[in-house]
């Protein structure tokens, strides 16, 4: 019986050693979606706030055509950014089991 035993929390040990192992190996990939979400965002952030920096600074050295592409531009990035926080809030509802997939074809 005493080996049955310790056969038995040998066992236990080993599976919670693979879990263990396991959680550190979701951890590190949860750390570098969370890298690479944040680098995903800031770029069209930095890219709005560089052109809105520049037309605030220089608006009278720029011209109207100039003025017209730059804010086209921060708002293109505007509207990135937007759907990359669409994308994000639909994968939090994934998840959260709140949102079914829905199989679409893909051309």
């Amino acid at each position: 019986e005493i080996d049955y035993l310790g056969a038995t929390f040998d066992d236990m040990a080993q599976r919670i050693a693979s879990q263990i192992d396991l959680l550190r190996e979701k951890d590190a990939q949860r750390r570098q979606l969370v890298a690479q979400v944040s680098h995903d965002l800031r770029t069209p952030l930095a890219s709005m706030q560089g052109y809105i920096e520049t037309l605030k600074l220089r608006r009278d050295r720029l011209s109207a055509e100039e003025q017209a592409r730059f804010l086209q531009i921060a708002l293109q990035e505007g509207q990135r950014l937007s759907r990359l926080v669409d994308e994000l809030f639909e994968l939090a509802a994934l998840e959260a089991r709140e949102k079914q997939p829905v199989l679409e074809p893909f051309p």
